[in-house]
């Protein structure tokens, strides 16, 4: 009928499948890890508050609920896998961190309600995901979803059902900050769609993040310029990559812009794309009319593998990566083509590259995998640097 409090100051905390009830509050203190796997903490008229000081936390498909505020915090990872959250009145606030390829906070297949609160998630990955939210129910009047990740992905949310207030983001914040340049966040059809598209295109989240288009055109206007500079001041590695859609345009100048899975196609000019950080453009369908073909990453690496690419002239910068063009289809019409890897290896393996005058590879401090891949100029020459 009281509170319940339990402090391991000697190590790992262990519930099992066993159940704590309480009318009030729930406090679980550990100096190492708190494992509720398949447990179950239930206050109806308080707080649950579970501390993992020294590892990680596991509820696996446990089940907690409160009246008030849900508190986790852990030094290590927090798996939530088929595990529910639910809190009738109060915020729902998860925070960990994996100093490994582990996921920072994992919830798949889980149940997250707080339907009269707000739902934290923060956490970050040495080189895996953030936060990762897949095939799992979130429920809020707000969500703040913050993840990070050097390499990896700082946060991704995929087959997730976004409920109470949060469907159309006008009460979601998404943020990437913290993350490498060399991270990308996620997000699929199931999160983002045509009614909420432009109130996420106006966030500031931080890094490149990849959106599904599900078929829609991101630009349709075969006789005007496409001019769009994603970054700010605040956030320069801020942008988008846009999957599944379709480009139209007389010429393009982008900045924070990727695309994977998509058909480009610029009519009468060139397309110009400048990124800060890791991008894609794989998997696409290029046509540059009277015009050229260049991309800079700044800082990342780049893919252009499966990408089909035709313009006058073709360059691919990127200044501290690598680049990856294996299975992709180059050709430059008029001119010439370069590429050069300011700070990793070129791949184009598997790939034809044709050009009127000098083909040209240069990786500054890694190696060319050429392996069967095709390198022709009509009328210049064929040069790689490695």
């Amino acid at each position: 009928s009281g509170a319940v409090s339990v402090t391991a100051q000697g190590g790992d905390f262990l519930l099992g499948a066993g159940n704590i009830s309480a009318a009030n509050d729930i406090t679980l203190n550990a100096s190492g890890k708190a494992n509720l796997t398949n447990g179950t903490l239930s206050s109806s008229s308080g707080a649950v508050s579970v501390t993992a000081q020294g590892g990680d936390f596991l509820l696996g498909a446990g089940n907690i609920s409160a009246a008030n505020d849900i508190t986790l915090n852990a030094s290590g990872k927090a798996n939530l896998t088929n595990g529910t959250l639910s809190s009738s009145a109060g915020n729902i606030s998860v925070s960990a961190v994996s100093t490994t390829s582990a996921d920072g906070i994992s919830l798949t297949g889980g149940n997250v309600s707080a339907l009269n609160g707000t739902v934290t998630l923060q956490g970050s990955s040495a080189t895996g995901t953030g936060v990762r939210v897949s095939n799992a129910t979130v429920g809020a009047q707000k969500a703040v979803i913050s993840g990070s990740s050097s390499t990896g992905h700082g946060f991704s949310l995929t087959n997730t059902t976004l409920q109470g207030d949060l469907s159309d983001l006008m009460n979601v914040t998404l943020s990437s900050k913290g993350s490498g340049a060399g991270a990308t966040n996620i997000l699929d059809s199931s999160v983002v769609n045509t009614s909420n598209r432009d109130t996420l295109l106006n966030m500031t989240i931080g890094g490149m993040t990849t959106v599904d288009m599900s078929g829609a055109a991101i630009y349709e206007n075969a006789t005007q310029a496409w001019v769009q500079d994603y970054g700010n001041a605040s956030a320069p590695n801020n942008g988008w990559v846009f999957s599944n859609t379709t480009v139209n345009a007389a010429s393009a100048d982008l900045k924070g812009v990727g695309f994977n899975h998509s058909n480009l196609t610029i009519n009468n000019g060139n397309l110009n794309i400048t990124n800060n950080a890791s991008s894609s453009l794989a998997n696409n369908n290029i046509t540059v009319t009277n015009g050229s073909f260049s991309v800079l990453a700044k800082a990342g690496s780049l893919s252009l593998s499966g990408t089909n690419i035709t313009a006058n002239n073709i360059s691919v910068q990127v200044n501290r990566g690598g680049v990856l063009l294996n299975g992709a289809v180059v050709n430059s019409t008029v001119g010439g083509l370069d590429i050069v890897a300011g700070l990793g290896d070129i791949n184009v393996s598997t790939s034809c590259i044709t050009a009127v005058n000098n083909v040209s590879l240069r990786a500054m401090t890694g190696a060319a995998d050429l392996t069967n891949a095709a390198l022709n100029s009509s009328t210049g020459a064929v040069s790689v640097t490695a």
